[in-house]
């Protein structure tokens, strides 16, 4: 009897492990999809940032012409 316990108790183990296995999979995985999103925004906010600058260089240029134009 004492042996069928142990059995018992170690198949319980290799399935609480298995169990482990796949909630830090899915975790990992999780992290991943995170990081990439992570990843994608710098890239987009690095993107709009310069988008702006070029935008205020015109506008710079913009105001400067215009300016002229009053003065004549």
């Amino acid at each position: 009897m004492p042996e069928l316990q142990v059995e018992s108790e170690a198949a319980a183990s290799k399935k609480d492990l298995r169990h482990l296995e796949e909630i830090l999979q899915k975790l990992w995985e999780k992290a991943r999809l995170v990081s990439d999103s992570i990843n994608r925004m710098r890239d987009e906010n690095q993107s709009l940032k310069q988008r702006v600058s070029e935008l205020e260089h015109v506008e710079r240029k913009l105001i400067s012409e215009l300016q002229k134009s009053d003065l004549e």
